[in-house]
């Protein structure tokens, strides 16, 4: 809602203006969620100017992850004011950054829909083409993640299942030898 996205707007302020310590990557991401809420209320000039203030503080975090969703998120302010070919390279420039399989995969899209908007269906055929291999090894690691996962988690049900062989065979070894004593 438009009363929500203010009072957070009012929140990040206070929280920029006030917390003087805070480290760039937190800062940086308090002005990406700022902008956030600035495109939520349809005006992406603002968002652009809190984006740009936030792109030039993740150099010096290191978060290459968070400093290409900056991108992303640009490339979003830019198509949104109309500056197309802008968009475009900033989704490049998000894609050089980002070593997040799913994100890449998502910025691939982005770009597809991008160029399709813009008439360039060979290229935005092409980053279809991208994108579904993209998302097909993803796919494909999610599950072979799982596979692996449900095979450890029965190699140690296994395992607990023999220790308890174990030591009830142990229980009944005391016991037999117990009765032989007396």
């Amino acid at each position: 809602s438009v009363e929500g996205e203010q009072v957070a707007i009012a929140i990040y302020r206070t929280l920029l203006d006030t917390a003087s310590s805070m480290d760039n990557e937190f800062r940086a991401d308090v002005l990406i969620n700022m902008a956030d809420s600035y495109r939520q209320l349809d005006d992406p000039r603002t968002a652009l100017d809190l984006i740009d203030q936030a792109i030039a503080l993740y150099p010096e975090t290191g978060n290459r992850t968070n400093w290409a969703k900056a991108h992303q998120f640009r490339a979003t302010a830019c198509w949104n004011l109309g500056r197309k070919e802008e968009a475009l390279e900033e989704i490049k420039v998000a894609l050089s950054f980002t070593r997040s399989p799913d994100l890449r995969a998502r910025l691939i899209l982005k770009h597809a829909k991008y160029l399709k908007e813009l008439g360039q269906f060979e290229q935005a055929y092409e980053r279809m083409n991208a994108y579904r291999l993209c998302h097909d090894t993803l796919l494909k690691e999610k599950y072979n993640e799982g596979i692996a996962l449900a095979k450890v988690r029965f190699e140690t049900t296994e395992k607990e299942h023999r220790l308890l062989e174990q030591e009830q065979a142990l229980l009944l070894a005391e016991e037999a030898q117990r009765r032989r004593a007396i």
